[in-house]
């Protein structure tokens, strides 16, 4: 077989058959804790999909001065008999998880393993705190085809291996151990999900089923168009189970940092204990010096769309969550409705008892397609102490924003 010559062109091109193309183009990133990150991105992806496909974007941080950055490698292919689609790939991904010049707890309390005596209350000062992580993620995404060829149901079908390693490191931890601490952990975790979708034009929607070694959760969206004016009503339903997964690490015992590692699901938002999501500001809510990005949302487990500072740091862990979110569109208009309800089993710092909880938020939201959201909450059950601009939240899909993923529409459902 012929080899192809090489191309080097800048940016995305148009397509030359005939040419191998590598695309190149200057990269620019942002994050509270790695800073402004400059590099490069290559890639040789264009509007259709090729056998190999491979993005390479390593860049430099200039706050936590450390080389981060993502990289993907996928093959392509088009089987006969029920999979319509098949990929097989790698993500990798290294970024900083969380940092902070200082941070003062007032208690330090987990059930069962308590590194101060119980009831005992103590300010714990942590200096020149900093987490790192490296994610490396085999996946296998395959797309059935439906038995009916005019059928508006799409099947797809991914397994995927998470492993991810990172580290932490304290300058000094008060009242704890005065030295500087480091510690390097490991976690192994095997997913399956599967997403049932329907592309009616008036009542599409979508359910998901996603189970792990240590929980398993259960979701359906459905969304009914007043196809006159292109808005509607959104219903999501969500149920999940955790069962802890034991983590022997000085850092879980170190409330509410152990939230880094617990694997339960979060009621106001995705629990990304596997570092899958892309945060503007991760863990910024543990933070003392909290920034506009403590407020920033994402889409997933119970979905309550208020951020939450006191409830959640009093909270060890959450084995159960069942919510509703309804979203109804005011029609000519970027503002909609929202209710928000959410039970959940949880354990409390104090307590060792499993206990239920049902919580509500009621709000308008205003909105930009699905690429930026604010929510305005006026009723909600938390009796967060903080004033109401704190309350305020916003959600930024940064996938939406990302050239590379809308090169190919592939990446729009494909859950990674």
């Amino acid at each position: 077989k012929r080899i192809e010559p090489i191309s080097f062109q800048p940016f995305s091109y148009i397509e030359q058959p005939q040419k191998s193309q590598i695309f190149f183009s200057p990269a620019l990133g942002y994050n509270v804790h790695n800073g402004v990150m400059l590099g490069a991105a290559i890639h040789n992806k264009s509007i259709h999909s090729k056998q190999f496909e491979y993005l390479i974007m390593p860049m430099y941080a200039t706050s936590s001065i450390t080389p981060v950055g993502f990289a993907n490698f996928s093959f392509n292919f088009n089987p006969k008999h029920r999979f319509q689609k098949m990929e097989l790939g790698i993500d990798l991904k290294s970024y900083q998880a969380f940092s902070s010049k200082s941070i003062v707890f007032k208690t330090i309390q987990i059930p069962g393993e308590q590194i101060i005596p119980s009831g005992e209350l103590i300010n714990i000062l942590i200096s020149g705190a900093a987490i790192n992580y490296l994610r490396f993620t085999p996946y296998l995404d395959f797309k059935i085809k439906p038995f009916d060829a005019n059928s508006n149901l799409s099947h797809q079908l991914m397994l995927k291996a998470n492993f991810v390693s990172f580290n932490w490191t304290a300058d000094t931890i008060l009242n704890f151990q005065n030295q500087k601490l480091g510690e390097r952990f490991r976690r192994n975790v095997f997913q399956l999900n599967y997403a049932l979708r329907n592309k009616n034009l008036l009542s599409p929607y979508t359910v998901q089923f996603n189970t792990e070694v240590f929980r398993s959760s259960l979701s359906a969206d459905v969304y009914w168009k007043f196809f006159k004016y292109r808005k509607g009503l959104h219903v999501r339903l969500f149920a999940g189970t955790s069962r802890q997964q034991q983590v022997k690490t000085q850092l879980a015992k170190i409330a509410p940092f152990n939230k880094l590692l617990n694997n339960d699901y979060g009621i106001n938002q995705r629990n990304d204990y596997l570092f899958e999501d892309n945060y503007l500001g991760r863990y910024q809510a543990l933070n003392t010096d909290r920034t506009i990005f403590t407020q920033l949302l994402l889409q997933g487990d119970g979905n309550i769309r208020i951020p939450l500072y006191n409830y959640l740091q009093n909270v060890y862990t959450t084995s159960n969550v069942l919510s509703t979110n309804i979203t109804l569109d005011v029609p000519k208009t970027w503002l909609s409705f929202y209710s928000d309800f959410v039970f959940d089993q949880s354990i409390r710092y104090n307590s060792k008892v499993k206990s239920w909880g049902a919580n509500y938020v009621l709000g308008v939201q205003a909105a930009y397609e699905d690429k930026f959201v604010i929510f305005f909450p006026v009723f909600d059950s938390f009796n967060e102490s903080v004033q109401y601009i704190r309350k305020i939240g916003f959600r930024l899909n940064l996938d939406l924003w990302n050239p590379f993923k809308l090169l190919n529409k592939k990446y729009n459902d494909n859950g990674r």
